[in-house]
């Protein structure tokens, strides 16, 4: 192992020290670099920490308007659920008052059945259009010079058709309640074995009085109509 001399130490320590410096420099480097670096990773983290903040106050923004829109739809909601109520309860009074006027419709509708039918029947009395015997070759026996009376209830005005045959003569008064007047004398002077005529009467009861204008007692066939 040989000494070191004094010129050979100064070398080694400007060496050492060149080293030193160098590495320090490197260092330097390195480190500005890695700061450098870190620099650029904190401007685009910043950046994009702005965006996102950016982001953020945006979608909050958007929360907040959607929001309203579901307060404004909760409210619309309570409103069209109070409507759909209420036209619920006018729904169900208009079917009570349908089946009301269904039920009004039936009975006026019978009413008005009942009515036509009582028209047609006045139509036809007005009309003199209908008919019933009242007697049908009915035999009537009459003592002589003395009467027998037949009666029957009349509802509506109209007219009687009697036809008769006797084997004596005979005449007839006809009466009526309706004013006691006598409606009818057949024949107009004296008395006929035969005929037919034609009676007008009124609502009440008719009477019929049959004379018999002879000394002796006689039958009479009778016929009697009754037309309103």
């Amino acid at each position: 192992m040989s000494l070191l001399i004094p010129g050979n130490y100064k070398t080694l320590f400007s060496l050492t020290l060149l080293v030193f410096i160098l590495t320090i420099a490197l260092l330097i480097y390195t480190y500005s670099s890695i700061i450098s670096h870190k620099d650029r990773e904190i401007t685009t983290l910043r950046n994009t920490n702005d965006f996102l903040e950016r982001e953020l106050g945006r979608l909050n923004d958007k929360i907040s308007e959607l929001t309203q829109s579901l307060d404004s739809c909760r409210y619309n909601f309570s409103i069209l659920k109070n409507e759909s109520e209420q036209l619920s309860i006018k729904l169900d009074l208009l079917r009570e008052q349908n089946e009301e006027l269904s039920f009004e419709i039936a009975r006026i509708s019978s009413e008005n059945a009942f009515l036509r039918e009582r028209i047609d029947r006045l139509l036809e009395i007005i009309e003199l259009k209908k008919y019933k015997l009242l007697s049908n070759k009915t035999l009537v026996y009459i003592e002589a010079n003395n009467y027998t009376m037949l009666q029957y209830s009349i509802e509506y005005p109209g007219y009687l058709t009697i036809n008769f045959t006797s084997n004596r003569n005979i005449y007839f008064v006809i009466r009526s309640s309706f004013d006691e007047s006598i409606y009818q004398i057949y024949p107009t002077s004296g008395a006929t074995r035969s005929g037919s005529f034609i009676a007008p009467v009124l609502p009440g009861t008719v009477y019929i009085y049959i004379h018999n204008a002879s000394e002796y007692n006689t039958t009479v066939l009778l016929t009697i109509g009754y037309c309103w």
